[in-house]
């Protein structure tokens, strides 16, 4: 059973992208998994380029943070399994829907907090 902290995160995440613009279901969860996949990257790829972990930039601001993140989301999207891999080959298909630095960062701040809980 779910905690009532984690249900009002996940609750809080879920409204701020709806406020956002995300408004579509579909594309919110995609960018909620992008965002989880991005902050486990380095426990499961510890080799991992410092600049792609999330220890290293999730406490960044407005632009650099919105700038960092396109990076790593481009990493995961080209760089991370081989080409003709099913991960691969979805990925290709994905795009990051979060572009306003302040959504970022809010929605980067309640990953973490949910992560932590």
């Amino acid at each position: 059973m779910l905690s009532n902290d984690l249900k009002n995160k996940v609750q809080l995440l879920w409204d701020r992208l709806w406020g956002g613009g995300l408004s579509n279901p579909i594309t919110a969860i995609e960018n909620i998994s992008y965002l989880l996949f991005m902050k486990r990257l380095e426990k499961f790829h510890p080799t991992v380029n410092e600049k792609l972990k999330w220890s290293n930039y999730h406490d960044l601001q407005d632009g650099e943070l919105k700038q960092r993140v396109e990076e790593v989301f481009f990493y995961i999207q080209n760089d991370l399994s081989k080409e003709d891999e099913p991960f691969a080959v979805e990925m290709k298909k994905a795009k990051f829907g979060i572009s306003t630095p302040s959504l970022l960062e809010d929605v980067v701040g309640i990953v973490d907090d949910i992560l932590s809980l």
